[in-house]
Formats: structure tokens, C-alpha cells, sequence
């Protein structure tokens, strides 16, 4: 509660001040509120109870250092962990999606060396009449 009191406090004078130094006029709701916060505030820092604290020794600093790398190190662990099984469920279905599309990928492969056959023989073809019954059957 004291350090909020002072934050208040220290803040108002703060702003107070610097309205009061850089304007040429100052309102009456601006001292009027000053006026009020000012001495609230400062009653409760100067004599707000301070928080009992227990003496209590914090651990030390190789001890929390190493707590919080390890700590960083399971985080870690998780996060690869949910990676690695979500890389899995993408694969697994991969392979499924692979082995059902076989056999249109086979068909459209086969296709597409019978069009390759035909365009040799539209561009490479002997005669005309070989290049326009190439034309028709590739259309």
C-alpha cells in the first residue's frame, strides 16, 4: 500500500509541477484535485503500515539458475514433443493420401507420355497429313 501511496504521490507532484512550471495558466480543477490527492497520498506513505516480512533466506543463485534451466529445457522438451507427434499425423496421412491417389497418379502419368508421344509427332512428324491426324488425336 506505501508504494503505491508514493507512486501516487510523486506522480501527482510530478505532473502537477510541470503544469504549474510550463503553463501560464492553470486551471482550477487541475489544483483543486492536487490539492486533495497530495495530502491523501502522502499521509498513507509516511504512515501506512509496512508489510510484515518474514526473514526467510531465498535460495541461491546456482539453485535458480539451474531450476529455471531446466524448466527451459522441459518447456523445450513439450514444445519438440507436439511437433514431433503432429509431424507424424502429417506423414501418416501423407501416406494414405499417396496410396488412394495411386492409381489416378498412374493414369495421369500415362497420359501424359501419350501426349508427349503425339506432340513428337505433331512437331517431328513426317508429312502433313501425319502432323494433322497428330493435331486431332491430341485434341
Amino acid at each position: 500500500m506505501r508504494i503505491k501511496a508514493a507512486f501516487i504521490f510523486f506522480l501527482t507532484a510530478l505532473v502537477y509541477g510541470l503544469t504549474l512550471a510550463s503553463s501560464s495558466y492553470v486551471g482550477a480543477y487541475a489544483t483543486y484535485a492536487a490539492l486533495v490527492i497530495l495530502p491523501v497520498s502522502g499521509y498513507f506513505m509516511l504512515f501506512g503500515r509496512r508489510k510484515a516480512k518474514p526473514a526467510a533466506r531465498p535460495p541461491s543463485v546456482l539453485v535458480e539458475s539451474m531450476d529455471a534451466v531446466s524448466g527451459l529445457i522441459g518447456d523445450f522438451s513439450e514444445a519438440m514433443d507436439g511437433l514431433n507427434s503432429d509431424l507424424a499425423r502429417r506423414n501418416r496421412s501423407n501416406a494414405l493420401k499417396r496410396e488412394r491417389t495411386e492409381k489416378e497418379r498412374a493414369a495421369e502419368r500415362n497420359l501424359r507420355l501419350r501426349r508427349v508421344e503425339w506432340d513428337v509427332h505433331l512437331r517431328h512428324g513426317g508429312s502433313e497429313e501425319e502432323r494433322g491426324r497428330a493435331r486431332r488425336e491430341l485434341a
